[in-house]
């Protein structure tokens, strides 16, 4: 009797393979061969479940969203103030437990830069809609609570941009090497502005 195969636990394994080797080696240099070797399966069966580098890319790096994601809701929802929980959404770019996330998120954004391809573009696109709406929807929450001013929705892009940029800046430069004290400034700054009183 032929064994059944789960095909989605099998691609989940097969991801969760090749992480070290991602880590290591880096999503640029990421091959069919190596993902095949350290999942220890062949070639051919790696592209029974992807098609092609890229997929197997855009699925590694869904599903370390969604693992941050849902552990980062749960820390988000147990906090009072928006404040907080804005300080709790950025806390990927510096939190030490973030850490391999970072890394392979830093270095997928060197390889949409260096070669934007339109799945790529579209994968980010995705991606930052998801995030940006995560961030309003915080916002949005607090004002419907009275927490802060209704002209808050506005600035939401302006943040998001601002954690981002900042990450990156003390990513490629020498000039921020306190990036949680950074970012928790300027949302404490921009909170101070924005809080009804």
């Amino acid at each position: 009797m032929a064994r059944t195969v789960n095909k989605l636990q099998k691609k989940k394994d097969i991801a969760h393979a090749c992480k070290n080797l991602l880590l290591e080696k880096g999503l640029n240099n990421l091959s069919i061969s190596e993902v095949a070797k350290s999942a220890n399966i062949g070639k051919s069966t790696v592209y029974d479940y992807f098609k092609n580098r890229d997929e197997i890319i855009f699925y590694i790096m869904d599903d370390f969203m969604s693992n941050h994601d849902s552990f980062q809701q749960e820390k988000i929802e147990n906090l009072i103030t928006t404040r907080e929980k804005v300080k709790a959404f950025f806390n990927f770019f510096y939190k030490e437990e973030y850490r391999e996330y970072r890394e392979i998120y830093k270095d997928y954004i060197s390889i949409l830069l260096s070669n934007p391809t339109s799945k790529r573009i579209k994968f980010q696109t995705d991606v930052i809609k998801t995030y940006h709406t995560w961030l309003e929807n915080l916002v949005a929450e607090a004002i419907n609570k009275k927490e802060l001013k209704p002209s808050s929705l506005k600035l939401v892009t302006g943040l998001f941009i601002m954690g981002d940029g900042l990450f990156i800046t003390s990513a490629t430069t020498t000039i921020m090497n306190d990036l949680e004290m950074l970012l928790n400034e300027h949302i404490d700054t921009l909170f101070d502005l924005i809080e009804i009183k």
